[in-house]
C-alpha cells in the first residue's frame, strides 16, 4: 500500500528502515514538535504524522521511532513511541 499526502509519496513503516530518536521540543497545543535523530540532527513532526499515539500523549525526552519524508526540510513521519 503507497500512503499519499501533501504531494509526497510515501510508503509504510514496515517496508522501510526507521529511525529512533527523541521529542525535544514540543507544542501539543498547536500540533507540532521536533524530534533529535541520528547524528544529532532536528527533524519536523505534526500531528498528522503521528501512529498510534495522540500529539497529548507524548512529552519532551519521550523516545520514538520514525522515518524521514523524502525532501527538502527534515521531516518525520510514521512517528510512534518506542
Amino acid at each position: 500500500m503507497v500512503l499519499r499526502r501533501s504531494g509526497e509519496r510515501r510508503v509504510p513503516a514496515s517496508t522501510k528502515r526507521g529511525f529512533l530518536g527523541r521529542v525535544v521540543r514540543l507544542f501539543a497545543a498547536a500540533g507540532f514538535g521536533f524530534i533529535r535523530g541520528p547524528g544529532g540532527a532536528l527533524a519536523y513532526f505534526d500531528h498528522g504524522s503521528l501512529v498510534g499515539v495522540h500529539i497529548t500523549g507524548l512529552a519532551v525526552g519521550m523516545r520514538v521511532r520514525f522515518e524521514l519524508a523524502a525532501g527538502g526540510v527534515p521531516r518525520a513521519v510514521f512517528v510512534a513511541a518506542a
